[in-house]
């Protein structure tokens, strides 16, 4: 690749970058196709660093490149914890000379702020987890029947907002983490929840975004966005009928702070995961009907969205309402069903 002007080789593997010249890379393509190499400084260059490797079985992988560069590179990080023996040490001194960013508060649009009620338990008696666990299923088929204010916002808190700490023992230590139900790495919690709201009794059609910290979603623009949702979620539009739906979207910054390995690219998407997990299992034991993915039309997405930097990105997707049980829209089914 060109980085800086320089044309530089990267070995992925073992997370190395070499400035290096035509001549180095002729000789390179020379090698691997077999060519005998006279034994001159630029072999014993190549060599010295480890770019002359022996051929190795052919390794069975389906998806292209780019997708192996990111599963290698990403394997085996440099500065792991366990390389001085003593695990949290060496976390210790790792922590110790960094900092993380700022706190950015952009979206949250002081003066379209909506507070939202408080956090209802009673919605949620008489349901228990592995029914809960039961009922869980994904469901393409929604019908226009609103929900609830109270239902709303409790299931937006529970899903997503930060809750009081369980770390009362550390209370003498400056604590960076946060805590809500599901887990981050480092409990930095990179996600933030920008809110397409079509019918939810006392909230006006519009895109919001959620702070978890104020339980209060704040306006970004107003109006009926069904169509910008569908192109957003590369026209499937069995979603067209969701009283709402919620996109993940990441800001790396909150990660790679502390994790400044790509690996920390990883723990997002796990993140995402968790996010989504507790969502659609909270929905599921308000009796709501949920449906996830990942299928985003990035460029569109961030367009609407309104998210232009590099650093953050809309990465998962997941709504819920009422409607029928039914994985497969009867759509879908009509069109498998001609077919056969």
């Amino acid at each position: 690749m060109i980085k800086d002007g320089t044309l530089v080789l990267w070995d992925y593997e073992h997370h190395q970058q070499y400035s290096i010249s035509p001549e180095y890379i002729s000789r390179l393509l020379k090698i691997d196709q077999g060519e005998d190499s006279p034994k001159d400084k630029i072999f014993n260059d190549l060599q010295d660093a480890g770019l002359i490797n022996t051929p190795s079985l052919e390794i069975h992988w389906e998806w292209d490149d780019l997708s192996w560069i990111y599963h290698v590179g990403t394997k085996n990080p440099p500065l792991l914890e366990h390389e001085d023996g003593n695990w949290f040490d060496t976390y210790l001194k790792d922590c110790s000379d960094k900092t993380p960013p700022q706190k950015d508060d952009s979206v949250y649009l002081k003066d379209t702020a909506i507070a939202l009620p408080p956090f209802d338990p009673s919605l949620f008696e008489g349901k228990s987890f592995l029914e809960t666990l039961d009922q869980r299923q994904t469901s393409r088929e929604f019908n226009s029947d609103p929900v609830s204010l109270n239902l709303f916002s409790s299931l937006l808190y529970k899903s997503f907002a930060f809750m009081p700490s369980p770390w009362q023992h550390l209370k003498d230590m400056d604590l960076l983490g946060r805590h809500k139900v599901s887990p981050s790495a480092g409990g930095l919690h990179p996600l933030d929840f920008y809110i397409l709201v079509h019918r939810v009794e006392g909230i006006e059609p519009g895109l919001y975004v959620y702070d978890p910290e104020e339980h209060t979603l704040y306006l970004q623009k107003s109006g009926n966005f069904k169509d910008e949702m569908i192109a957003c979620l590369t026209k499937q539009d069995f979603c067209e009928n969701l009283p709402f739906g919620i996109f993940f979207v990441a800001d790396f910054r909150r990660v790679w702070w502390k994790y400044v390995h790509s690996r920390g690219y990883r723990h997002v998407l796990l993140d995402a995961g968790h996010q989504s997990q507790t969502f659609l299992l909270i929905a599921t034991a308000l009796n709501l009907l949920t449906w996830p993915t990942g299928a985003i039309d990035d460029e569109y997405a961030e367009s609407f969205l309104n998210v232009k930097e590099p650093y953050r990105s809309p990465i998962f997707f997941v709504g819920a309402g009422q409607g029928q049980p039914k994985p497969l829209h009867s759509t879908m089914i009509d069109k498998i069903l001609t077919k056969s």
